[in-house]
């Protein structure tokens, strides 16, 4: 008997990895109809009376891969180790699929810990998403690619409203709390984009500034984006602040993510027109076009490559359980799947390296 769960925020993917762990473990198992539950909301499903397991079969989740988000919900903190194992013991679960990022991952090791604890025979399964691409060892994550083609139309956008204006300036921001891969890779992949701010990556605004001026005076406008991690300078010393407020894995697994002080596209915008407005200009002042796609690049369907991407960790995940394995989690590492023990990706997330060469490419 399996259960399937969604944690964290919606990534791209999510009822696609839901899908073909049912339909995996149908066709290649022989798990019988109605032996697979979906949890609702997360952790939260396992404890809140109120949240019953949705049965899901080939038929129910034929078509769910043609949707964004999850049949789920997908939800943060919820999470009471003893409480949910508590759960899994009364709903007769042999299995149980969780499908978060790294701090979710965290708390499934302490789901398999307590099972273990108890000579439970549970297989604790993780699959691992983000749209961030940060979790450790990983190529990348499912949904990311997803989500940098859609950022990728909002840069678009920006150069177009750029383009059209005297000086015109499009800024971008997008979604990274502690790194930049998702504002970087959509940046490159763009090839529209001028300036990239990313945490990683410290700036002060008199530098970035003398780059704006530089690039109108050279083509009249241009496109910057910013992740909604970036640190704001304080000074021209390179210090900041601001920005999210760190967690650790388990943390985040437990409770949730922290929020975001300020809104450092808008701070962008208006520091950039405060300081360029100093500026005698001949024909016009710079006009900025400002554009936070926010929640539109992970709330959509997977596209080709991620679909096919979630439809082969799904899978290897529904193996790895069958063959007796727990407390692992599933991903491509120098292009093969490999299965990896949960701790190895918890401990953590991976950053953009500012002297490593994708940076260099950028």
């Amino acid at each position: 008997k399996i259960g399937i769960l969604t944690c964290g925020g919606l990534c791209p993917g999510l009822n696609n990895v839901v899908r073909e762990i049912v339909m995996e473990a149908h066709a290649a198992y022989g798990v019988p109809t109605g032996n697979v539950l979906g949890i609702r909301n997360g952790f939260h499903g396992f404890t809140n009376p109120d949240l019953k397991p949705l049965v899901l079969t080939p038929s129910s989740v034929e078509n769910i891969h043609d949707e964004g988000g999850s049949l789920l919900g997908a939800a943060r903190g919820g999470f009471d180790a003893m409480k949910i194992v508590d759960a899994v013991q009364e709903m007769g679960l042999n299995m149980v699929f969780i499908i978060g990022g790294d701090g979710t991952h965290a708390a499934a090791m302490k789901l398999d810990e307590e099972a273990q604890a108890r000579g439970l025979r549970v297989s604790v399964v993780g699959v691992p998403k983000t749209i961030d691409n940060d979790i450790k060892l990983l190529d990348r994550s499912f949904g990311f690619n997803t989500a940098v083609q859609e950022a990728v139309h909002a840069i678009k956008c920006a150069k177009v409203e750029s383009n059209s204006a005297m000086n015109g300036v499009g800024v971008v921001k997008l979604m990274g709390r502690h790194c930049g891969f998702l504002t970087a890779f959509a940046s490159l992949s763009s090839q529209d984009v001028d300036v990239c701010l990313i945490p990683e990556v410290p700036f002060t605004l008199t530098k970035l500034a003398d780059q704006v001026r530089k690039v109108l005076k050279n083509k009249g406008h241009m496109v910057i984006t910013i992740a909604e991690g970036t640190p704001i300078p304080t000074s021209d010393t390179g210090k900041s602040v601001e920005g999210a407020t760190e967690k650790t894995s388990e943390d985040v697994g437990m409770t949730g993510t922290a929020s975001i002080e300020g809104d450092v596209g808008k701070w962008l915008v208006e520091a950039l027109g405060k300081e360029l407005g100093k500026d005698n200009w001949e024909d016009a002042a710079p006009s900025f076009k400002y554009i936070d796609p926010s929640y539109m690049v992970r709330g959509v369907p997977a596209n080709v490559g991620d679909a096919q991407y979630c439809a082969l960790l799904a899978s290897q995940a529904v193996h790895g359980a069958f063959s007796g394995y727990t407390g692992f989690t599933v991903g491509l590492v120098h292009n093969r799947t490999v299965l990896i023990p949960m701790w190895m990706i918890a401990g953590g997330t991976r950053k953009v390296d500012p002297a490593g060469r994708f940076w260099f490419r950028v």
